[in-house]
């Protein structure tokens, strides 16, 4: 089978999705569509990019370059397995076919066709059993099933891990489309049938717009904090600042102490020096005043 692309509609498809996903929609390797991309010079997306991208951090996207020298469209991934060749009558159904069929075509009415709108989020909760979520989770990828449910993927993880439901590990999905997938996990017996319920995540509110005025002071006060310097240590705090200061610093030993084993050992081997001193002190001042009462009871005796 083969797929028709120009540079633009190839860049485009690259950048919408993973990398996993298009070469499972496309029904080719990882292999083919990589040797064609870099024939073509359309920049890929690096490790980490839809992770990055689905936690909301910042991600770089460059630019298409200019097409390089002996690069002809359409671009033609050929998804046929290596070393087939084509017999006349297929040549000759391809020179004969109807001009609707042809690239040239093809590409006018994409770009005469309207884009199709975003699929509604659901409203509503989804209800399903085990054995149901079991088999949706090993025949989607969890991030494009999750927005079938209007929820996160993690979210759909931990309701998988609460309800003792296996899932596909990280990359299985890429390994699936090479054919190297491993084995499916089965799915754990329960004691009785349960009703798995999913609701979906409630969207934010959307934005207020503030009056012109509004804006206008706002960046006013942006502009003049630019300019504003804040010390590193604060000298006299506020209070209030003082207080959130001592229990960041707090949380932050903590931490330390849970990350470096020997570091709660040591805090404990001081606590415990400290008792100890403290009672040594204790019982060295109790043993000084019994020994001064013992003394001005022997003088009085003697007068």
């Amino acid at each position: 089978m083969e797929h028709r692309f120009t540079r633009q509609e190839l860049y485009d498809r690259v950048w919408s999705k993973p990398m996993s996903h298009l070469v499972a929609e496309l029904e080719t390797t990882v292999g083919i569509l990589t040797t064609l991309l870099r024939r073509a010079d359309i920049p890929t997306p690096s490790a980490g990019h839809w992770m990055r991208k689905e936690f909301g951090k910042p991600t770089e996207q460059p630019s298409l370059p200019p097409a390089p020298g002996g690069c002809v469209e359409p671009l033609i991934l050929d998804t046929e397995t290596r070393g087939t060749k084509r017999n006349l009558k297929q040549i000759k159904t391809e020179l004969e076919v109807a001009p609707a069929a042809r690239p040239d075509v093809q590409a006018a009415e994409s770009e005469n066709k309207p884009p199709q709108p975003p699929k509604p989020r659901p409203s509503k909760p989804t209800t399903m059993t085990r054995e149901d979520l079991y088999r949706a989770v090993w025949t989607t990828p969890m991030s494009r099933l999750a927005e079938e449910y209007g929820i996160s993927g993690n979210g759909l993880a931990k309701i998988c891990g609460r309800e003792d439901i296996p899932y596909p590990p990280r990359g299985y999905w890429a390994k699936h489309a090479v054919g190297k997938a491993p084995k499916q996990t089965p799915m754990p017996k329960s004691n009785g049938a349960r009703t798995i319920i999913i609701r979906p995540t409630p969207l934010p509110p959307p934005l207020v717009e503030l009056p012109p005025e509004v804006k206008q002071h706002a960046d006013r006060a942006r502009a003049n904090a630019i300019g504003l310097a804040v010390p590193e240590r604060l000298v006299r705090p506020h209070a209030v600042i003082a207080s959130w200061l001592a229990e960041h610093e707090e949380k932050k030993r903590r931490a330390r102490q849970e990350r470096d084993p020997w570091r709660r050992d040591l805090y404990r081997l001081v606590s415990s020096l400290k008792r100890i001193v403290a009672s040594i002190a204790f019982w060295m001042r109790c043993s000084r005043q019994s020994s001064v009462k013992a003394e001005r009871l022997g003088r009085g005796s003697g007068e």
